[in-house]
């Protein structure tokens, strides 16, 4: 019970502390007679495009609301630029039970801030809102159109498919290094329209500015990690008559291991996913009192001599507090790589029968702070079933660790 409060405590502290963040970047916003107005903008790395964003030039307490009835344009550093046009959009599901019997889209004209891709001669824009996505195009800084892509149904849970967007794009956009072959696969997804525009451009010998390969990710870290982990044991017998139940004393163990992450290409580099081979030896015993047969009373040594490679498989949650120091959220599913076979929870007494120990998988949270390479963390491994094959037996078997780590390798990708 301590070493729960104990976690919880400490991830109740930091998350309240990555959730009060707000960070403003250096940007710009272009007002409605053109001028251009250097300022900070909240950046919350908004999954949609927004409709509002908050801003303020000077003072930070003086916070101001800027959307398409005041604002034609904004950008944060040079990664990220929305722009404001007046388009005709197919907001048409994509979800079959709210899907279209009708092949052609239905547009409708919105006011809406469409975040730019690429610009050049042909540029690409993009617009998200929950379940839908869909791009727009202009050529030669004319109107802004959307690419049209819609699924409809047909019958009896067939979908067709509007795939008129490579027409639109093989008539407007002709280049001979763009083939109809290579546009008969293009599917309707930003990273293969990226790549169209781009080569589009780059076939025209075009100047042009792609705004998603600005964004450089940390793709992959590979470290080191060392510390104590707290072990708590207990076992329990459904069968009282003849106990043999153990409960033995917290006992701190030293761990190290490996770990490697690999960042997930979105949402700002807030997400990730690790694996994390962990050595592991717990060793601990006890002298307990059992009824071999009443009103005979004896005692025996219990102990335990675990050893593993414990190899937790999840995900991280990072909340940025600057530009070199985070704060993460984790949860895990850990299963265990025995070292040695036969390893059993074993009774001095021979009477009474060693039990083998099969540690079944299961799942731990954690949290902690990040500085550039280095880190400390705390995470609490809920309860875990040592002896998996009894059906008699059951453990309370559980864990809080503290945890320093340093990344070796701090990989960089797009």
């Amino acid at each position: 019970m301590a070493m729960r409060l104990i976690f919880f405590f400490f991830l109740t502290t930091l998350a309240t502390s990555a959730f009060s963040q707000i960070t403003f970047e250096q940007g710009y916003i272009i007002d409605l007679d053109g001028n251009r107005i250097d300022c900070f903008i909240k950046n919350p790395d908004w999954k949609n495009n927004p409709e509002e964003i908050d801003y303020y030039v000077n003072d930070k307490n003086s916070i101001k609301a800027g959307n398409v009835d005041n604002i034609n344009e904004f950008g944060i550093s040079d990664n990220i630029r929305f722009i404001k046009a007046v388009v005709n959009i197919d907001r048409s599901s994509e979800s079959l039970n709210d899907m279209s019997y009708e092949k052609a889209p239905f547009f409708e004209e919105e006011t809406l801030f469409l975040k730019v891709l690429v610009e050049g001669k042909a540029s690409l824009y993009s617009y998200v809102d929950n379940t839908i996505s869909r791009f727009f195009y202009s050529v030669k800084k004319n109107s802004i159109n959307q690419l049209v892509y819609k699924s409809y149904y047909v019958k009896d849970n067939v979908v067709g498919h509007n795939n008129l967007f490579k027409q639109q794009l093989w008539a407007e956009l002709q280049c001979s290094k763009l083939s109809a072959i290579r546009n008969s696969k293009l599917r309707y997804i930003k990273k293969d329209l990226i790549k169209y525009f781009i080569s589009y451009n780059e076939c025209k010998n075009l100047d042009y500015i792609s705004y998603e390969e600005m964004v450089q990710r940390n793709v992959f870290n590979l470290g080191i990690k060392a510390g104590l982990n707290v072990v708590s044991l207990a076992t329990n017998k459904d069968i009282k008559s003849n106990s043999t139940d153990v409960s033995f004393e917290d006992k701190t163990v030293y761990t190290v291991g490996v770990n490697a992450e690999l960042v997930l290409p979105f949402n700002k580099n807030k997400w990730s996913v690790f694996i994390e081979p962990t050595f592991y030896n717990y060793k601990n015993e006890k002298e307990i009192n059992y009824v071999e047969s009443f009103p005979l009373i004896k005692s025996t040594l219990v102990t335990i001599d675990y050893n593993a490679i414990v190899v937790p498989l999840g995900v991280n949650h990072y909340f940025f507090l600057g530009s070199s120091s985070k704060v993460f959220l984790k949860a895990a599913f850990a299963f265990d790589i025995p070292l040695k076979s036969g390893q059993q929870i074993k009774y001095e007494t021979p009477e009474v029968e060693n039990l083998d120990v099969n540690v079944r998988p299961g799942l731990f949270f954690g949290t902690g702070y990040k500085y550039k390479r280095l880190g400390v963390e705390m995470r609490y491994m809920l309860n875990r079933e040592l002896l998996g094959q009894y059906v008699s037996w059951s453990t309370k078997y559980s864990s809080l660790a503290f945890l320093l780590s340093f990344d070796l390798l701090q990989g960089e990708g797009k």
